[in-house]
């Protein structure tokens, strides 16, 4: 990026439409690769990790059966989660191993970890084939030799495999110390929600998102603008951490094309020192964000809304005094509240 604006910018005593310009190229380029970054974090970070490899939050907050408890379901996400760390430890590795602060060694270490991670997707085509994702769809053909003893130790080294990053999440949960929506507003956000929509909750996917925010906004426009404020901050949050792990990519796979195309080391053990930093600052930027996404996802933007659609639907007032005027919803903070 430093190298593509020293040659895009002009001299100095080059004339002012040139440098507007150069100015309009970088603006315009800033904006698109913006955009850019948010469509790698809404697929890598909220259609894969969250959808995938966790459900959605209103599935643990709301209390609804689904089909995430059948066997090919929490293994597929499983496989998702235990791929997330098992990707981010082989690219550790292969940095620390081109930097040589390890022995050449790590090396093999991570073509274990890629290489289970192929195991872990041929686990995963096997349950694709014994479980189909329809539950009244027959059994295929030909798959009479898995036992179901066979397909329980596939689920146990599925689960194996993601161990270590469910070992982070479980510590990283107990230290935010985030409680599940009551029991009570879950219930009656069940009922409220089949009275206006027709539709159980259970059986309405991401709709459980969308419907209640259109029947929010259309009720109290106050209480909208809260959920489009915490919509905004945790989509920032999400967009940081995909840019903040771009930038580690990045380190990662130039050190290693340096080292291992052209042989060439750092000159100093300052610079390697330097780079490890700078590889570590970016990473744990990016893991906060991302723990920052979820928990103003899950903790603050769903409940809130499950919330609103509750109270809205309480009483039959105006909508205009369901909400006093002046209140700031958003003033609100985890110390006053801590059970939010």
């Amino acid at each position: 990026m430093h190298s593509l604006l020293t040659r895009l910018s002009p001299a100095k005593d080059a004339p002012a439409f040139a440098q507007a310009c150069v100015t309009i190229v970088a603006v315009v380029f800033t904006y698109v690769l913006g955009h850019a970054i948010a469509g790698v974090s809404s697929l890598c970070i909220d259609r894969i990790l969250i959808q995938k490899g966790h459900g959605y939050p209103y599935e643990a907050l709301l209390r609804v059966p689904g089909e995430h408890t059948r066997h090919r379901v929490v293994c597929e996400r499983e496989f998702y989660k235990g791929t997330f760390f098992w990707l981010n430890f082989a690219a550790w590795l292969f940095l620390l191993a081109a930097l040589g602060i390890w022995p050449k060694a790590l090396h093999y270490v991570a073509w274990i970890a890629v290489l289970s991670l192929c195991f872990a997707i041929a686990g995963k085509q096997v349950l694709k084939k014994f479980y189909p994702r329809r539950v009244n769809k027959p059994r295929p053909a030909g798959t009479d030799w898995i036992a179901p003893t066979r397909v329980e130790l596939i689920v146990g080294l599925v689960k194996a495999f993601s161990a270590p990053y469910n070992l982070t999440a479980s510590i990283i949960r107990s230290y935010l110390r985030s409680r599940d929506l009551d029991g009570n507003i879950a219930q009656k956000y069940r009922e409220f929600f089949y009275e206006r929509f027709q539709m159980k909750a259970e059986d309405a996917g991401s709709n459980n998102y969308w419907l209640p925010y259109f029947y929010v906004a259309e009720k109290s426009p106050q209480l909208a603008r809260t959920l489009d404020s915490w919509f905004q901050q945790y989509s920032f949050a999400r967009n940081a951490a995909t840019a903040f792990h771009m930038a580690f990519a990045y380190m990662v796979i130039s050190v290693w094309t340096t080292q291992t195309l052209h042989s060439q080391t750092p000159a100093s053990a300052t610079a390697t020192t330097c780079l490890l930093g700078v590889a570590g600052l970016f990473f744990s930027l990016s893991v906060v964000m991302l723990i920052r996404y979820y928990y103003l996802y899950a903790t603050y933007y769903s409940k809130a809304l499950f919330r609103s659609f509750v109270y809205l639907n309480l009483g039959d007032a105006p909508a205009a005094k369901l909400v006093q005027p002046g209140l700031n919803i958003q003033a609100v903070s985890d110390t006053e509240h801590p059970s939010i």
